[in-house]
């Protein structure tokens, strides 16, 4: 199977859709779960930039789940507090990053990373998920 990276290094894939049709074409398992599917979404839209630090997320499937930078699908308003589990309540950030907010309320710069990225997918045409 090839990896989003290879595959977008190719000009093969230009935005988030393409990238789980692509990556789906190749695993005949069952569909992904909506958080990767989320989280491959939000790593276009926040073009590769962690809204926890700013640094460089990898892309899904590089590293294991439980390693400190591998890409997780953060709640803006955490789920214990009311928040929605889809990609308008959602930002990528590294495990670490995550982790290290737990379930506190969300910070000014969570709220201006998530309106950048409801605008950037809208205007691709992306916005539901």
């Amino acid at each position: 199977m090839p990896n989003l990276r290879s595959l977008r290094d190719r000009g093969d894939v230009h935005s988030p859709q393409e990238a789980v049709r692509s990556t789906n074409a190749h695993n005949h398992s069952p569909p992904w779960h909506e958080h990767i599917q989320a989280t491959i979404k939000l790593h276009w839209a926040q073009r590769g930039l962690c809204a926890g630090c700013g640094r460089s997320v990898p892309r899904v499937g590089r590293f294991s789940p439980d390693d400190p930078m591998a890409p997780t699908f953060d709640h803006v308003i955490p789920a214990s507090r009311g928040g929605r589990k889809d990609l308008g309540n959602g930002l990528m950030k590294h495990q670490s990053c995550n982790v290290k907010r737990g379930d506190a309320p969300p910070t000014g710069c969570d709220l201006i990373w998530q309106a950048l990225v409801a605008a950037r997918l809208a205007l691709e045409g992306h916005a539901k998920a």
